[in-house]
């Protein structure tokens, strides 16, 4: 309710919201709808339980909070947006998002990101450290 609300009384022009969109779609995916789709073919690759709906959402929230100018860093904008519920948070997709997200930051425009398979593998490594500590 409250977007609607906001929505009626944005004064801005059609130009500066288009602006604002492609700053924003630039920011969340600089490669386009090619990067996109890689995205939400991992997610759901890896979540196949889950509709590629709610994991694109709670990736592109979360890419966006921690991306944005008033960040309070990946941990904390993770915990505050899984409040929300959007999807079943595991240890396994908490840490999937987190790799994902950082060899997002690093991909180029040939868009080489790991299979599933090999996703996998740095994830399940990532939480037998996590683990070990």
């Amino acid at each position: 309710m409250a977007s609607l609300i906001s929505r009626m009384f944005d004064s801005r022009s059609k130009d500066e919201k288009e602006r604002d969109y492609e700053l924003y779609s630039q920011r969340i995916f600089p490669f386009g709808e090619a990067q996109k789709e890689k995205i939400g073919d991992l997610l759901v690759a890896l979540n196949p339980k889950e509709k590629r709906h709610y994991l694109m959402l709670h990736y592109i929230l979360l890419k966006d909070s921690v991306t944005g100018p008033e960040s309070k860093g990946y941990a904390e904008e993770s915990r505050k947006l899984e409040k929300k519920k959007l999807v079943k948070i595991t240890p396994q997709f908490r840490q999937q998002v987190k790799i994902l997200m950082e060899l997002d930051q690093k991909v180029d425009e040939t868009l080489q990101y790991p299979t599933a398979e090999e996703l996998s593998v740095l994830v399940d490594q990532a939480l037998a450290e996590e683990a070990g500590k």
